[in-house]
């Protein structure tokens, strides 16, 4: 499989978002700010069945928004040609399709970079707390690295579930992942805080 090059990637979602606000900030916009509101030019504004208000919207602000009960926004778009209705290309549909764009990279991301570097992490985490747990001279420093040795070993669980953790803490590892599992939420517990 080709490797994706992540850097690629982003300069093209940058430019795909960007640039349409770039051209307008430096001028290159086509029409001035009047004309772009202007709905005289459209010859054929009816077929789009637009309500009084969201026509005055449209004049007053360059956009409108109506209620709409489609699963997906290509479901929109999909009626639209089966219909034979004129399509009214509008920014949702850019800023959705960067959106669905930005999560497929983030996914890539996280599968191709940041997972491993959590685990390299979590794993040195969890080495040095329990290397300052066997060095620890006072009580207070060791109940300190024990609850590191915790916190860090409930990462751990995260990503290798059968993962044992001594030090008398497995039964608490275990009840954070669980509180984990069932999304209890932000509240007092002993490791987390």
């Amino acid at each position: 499989m080709q490797r994706i090059d992540l850097r690629m990637i982003v300069i093209y979602f940058l430019v795909l978002v960007l640039l349409p606000f770039l051209l307008t900030s430096f001028g290159y916009a086509s029409e001035n700010k009047k004309d772009l509101y202007s709905l005289e030019d459209i010859s054929n504004i009816r077929q789009f069945h637009l309500s009084p208000a969201a026509s005055e919207l449209l004049r007053k602000n360059g956009f409108a928004v109506s209620p709409a009960y489609y699963k997906e926004i290509s479901d929109i778009y999909l009626e639209c040609k089966d219909t034979n209705q004129p399509i009214l290309i509008t920014t949702d549909a850019v800023l959705h399709t960067g959106h669905i764009f930005f999560d497929y990279l983030l996914r890539i991301l996280e599968v191709e970079k940041l997972y491993d570097s959590a685990v390299e992490l979590t794993d040195r985490m969890l080495e040095l707390s329990i290397e300052q747990f066997r060095e620890a001279h006072t009580e207070n420093v060791k109940e300190a690295a024990k609850l590191n040795i915790g916190f860090f070993a409930v990462a751990k669980r995260q990503f290798e579930p059968e993962y044992q953790v001594d030090y008398g803490l497995n039964e608490l590892v275990k009840q954070e992942c669980e509180n984990i599992k069932n999304h209890i939420g932000l509240e007092f517990r002993e490791l987390l805080t």
